[in-house]
């Protein structure tokens, strides 16, 4: 009797996995499970909040619990303050620079790197001459009226008022992708710019990174560029990572100082405060080099997947 497993869906990422798996066990969506006691184990994105009912119930049928990445950026979670769940049997995390950031905070549980799961890594291209920028602001939280951080509002007033004026001096169009509305991102329109929606999962974004010449962007949207060998700066990337749903609940991990050398972007789009000859100065160069995020690049897009390896590791622990 093949045996099944329980999944928690996060806007497509727990995918590659879940494909690895297909064949010799069946998986069961978390909403859906009948009876935890015929699951051998559960997949999650992360082990906080409303999903610890589900893992509790799975700890005590005597199943094993595993964490997929919720994000491109490594998981920051028990640096805000959140307890990781004992029992979790191992975290799977995309490169090496994840597990690197985890140990560096305190994070003690099993860390399996098994590759970069979000997009094929293809090689770097230089472009001579950027005639399309693609800008994805850092996108607001929650459903409704979403929120974004004050020093997130400003950094993509900031960033998108310095990509106007660089484009118009240049001769480009930008395009602007973003999530929500585009008043909760912090940024009026401008009317020689294109806006577009996007959605949250992050094969929206494919198309729109392949056709810019150069991305400007943040976390999961920026790494994707990067994987993809698109020119992409980052922006705020010296700012500790936050997290929250308003101005009471934010909060900022607590141990920066001990990994910000690993996870800074080396191409910040808001160095020098943002001024055009900074940024045209920035542009040049990652448009016409991939030398400076190189080694960033290798700790935290990687190798690709492994689907094979990563089976094998995880039936390790059952």
């Amino acid at each position: 009797m093949i045996g099944k497993f329980v999944v928690k869906p996060h806007q497509n990422k727990e995918a590659a996995y879940v494909r690895a798996l297909a064949g010799k066990y069946q998986v069961v969506d978390y909403r859906k499970v009948r009876s935890y006691k015929d699951l051998l184990f559960g997949l999650f994105d992360n082990d906080i909040g409303h999903r610890q009912y589900h893992l509790a119930r799975l700890h005590r049928a005597g199943a094993k619990t595993f964490v997929y990445p919720h994000t491109a950026r490594p998981m920051l979670y028990w640096d805000w303050g959140h307890e990781p769940w004992p029992y979790t049997s191992c975290l799977f995390a995309q490169g090496v620079g994840h597990e690197m950031v985890l140990r560096r905070y305190g994070y003690e549980l099993p860390v399996e790197v098994t590759g970069w799961t979000y997009s094929e890594i293809k090689p770097f291209k230089p472009v001579k001459k950027v005639e399309n920028v693609l800008f994805g602001p850092i996108h607001p939280c929650g459903v409704g009226l979403a929120w974004l951080s004050k020093i997130d509002l400003d950094y993509n007033r900031r960033v998108h008022a310095a990509l106007v004026g660089w484009c118009r001096d240049n001769g480009a169009h930008l395009t602007v992708r973003y999530i929500h509305e585009l008043a909760n991102n912090g940024i009026e329109p401008e009317k020689d710019v294109t806006y577009v929606r996007g959605k949250k999962e992050q094969t929206d974004s494919f198309k729109q990174i392949e056709s810019a010449d150069l991305v400007v962007g943040h976390q999961t949207f920026a790494y994707l560029a990067v994987a993809l060998g698109k020119p992409t700066l980052m922006f705020g990337e010296d700012t500790p990572p936050r997290d929250g749903i308003n101005d009471k609940t934010l909060v900022f991990v607590r141990s920066w100082e001990k990994y910000a050398d690993l996870m800074i972007y080396p191409l910040d789009a808001l160095s020098g405060n943002g001024s055009m000859t900074s940024l045209g100065q920035l542009i040049e160069t990652a448009t016409t080099t991939d030398i400076p995020i190189a080694q960033w690049r290798e700790r935290f897009i990687g190798k690709p997947f492994e689907p094979g390896y990563f089976v094998e590791r995880l039936e390790s622990y059952l």
